[in-house]
C-alpha cells in the first residue's frame, strides 16, 4: 500500500520493495514414536528475513494526504486506515509526519511451533 511513501517523487529513496522475500530457516524438531503406526513431532522454526518490510513498517510517517496524490481512491483510504493504526489503541494518539515509524536497521523475523501428529497407512504390524 506503499504506506511509507515508496515509489513516491518525495521520497526518492524509498523503492517499491518486492511482496516476495527469501527466508532462512533456522530450527530444531523431535519426533516421538507412539506405535508402529503413530509418531508425534514438534518442530520451532525461526525464519530469518532479509526485508524489514514483513508487517510494512520500517522508517518514518509521511504526510498521509499524498496518498491521494499516488493511489486511486479506494487504495488511498485503505492507506490512510493502515499507515497509523495508534488510533486503534489509543485514540488520542497524534499523527506526527517523520516521526518514527520503525527501524529501518533490524530485519524481520518471526517464529512458528509445530506440533505435528502423523498416522503412516498400510504398515503391517510386526
Amino acid at each position: 500500500m506503499r504506506t511509507e511513501g515508496q515509489g513516491f517523487i518525495e521520497y526518492p529513496e524509498r523503492r517499491i520493495y518486492q511482496l516476495t522475500q527469501i527466508a532462512f530457516p533456522v530450527g530444531l524438531g523431535c519426533r516421538l514414536d507412539l506405535s508402529p503406526r503413530f509418531h508425534l513431532r514438534l518442530e520451532a522454526l525461526h525464519r530469518i528475513l532479509q526485508t524489514d518490510y514483513l508487517d510494512d513498517v520500517s522508517t518514518n510517517y509521511i504526510d498521509p494526504l499524498l496518498f491521494n496524490k499516488y493511489l486511486d481512491p479506494v487504495q488511498s483510504e485503505l492507506a490512510r486506515k493502515l499507515y497509523n493504526r495508534h488510533k486503534e489503541i489509543d485514540p488520542l494518539a497524534r499523527e506526527e509526519i517523520n516521526g518514527m515509524r520503525g527501524n529501518a536497521n533490524k530485519k524481520d523475523a518471526y517464529f512458528s511451533l509445530d506440533l505435528k501428529l502423523g498416522w503412516i497407512i498400510n504398515r503391517t504390524r510386526r
